[in-house]
């Protein structure tokens, strides 16, 4: 977003410098994530399911799925943001731009803290 924004004036070094350093923030905390599942899970398990963490450019709603089709992806796990309102309910804007472009599942997981309205 910041890259093409007209109302912010940054060299494209400083915006390239920011966005190599999110990308690097969000790799570390995902790779975390994945050696406690290795802690939680163990060994064997990993080797069983293969996780594979990629982190396609932008924007999202064409990129994962060329990736996904490129790796012939059982599943795709990605968080949400989530709208509010009646669209928000059920699934997010870039999560529900997938589902008529992939073939294999989506595993869609909310922020913590997340609380749905939807009561039974």
């Amino acid at each position: 977003m910041i890259r093409f924004a007209p109302f912010i004036q940054l060299p494209q070094s400083e915006v390239d410098t920011y966005v190599e350093k999110a990308r690097q923030h969000h790799a570390d905390l995902l790779n975390a994530q994945l050696e406690q599942l290795n802690t939680e899970l163990g060994q064997e398990a990993m080797n069983y399911i293969k996780p594979e963490l990629h982190g396609p450019k932008w924007p999202a709603r064409e990129n994962v799925s060329e990736l996904a089709k490129e790796l012939q992806a059982d599943c795709i796990v990605m968080g949400t943001i989530g709208r509010v309102g009646v669209p928000g309910l059920i699934i997010g804007n870039t999560t529900e731009s997938f589902l008529d472009q992939l073939t294999c599942s989506i595993l869609a997981i909310n922020p913590k803290g997340f609380a749905t309205p939807v009561t039974l």
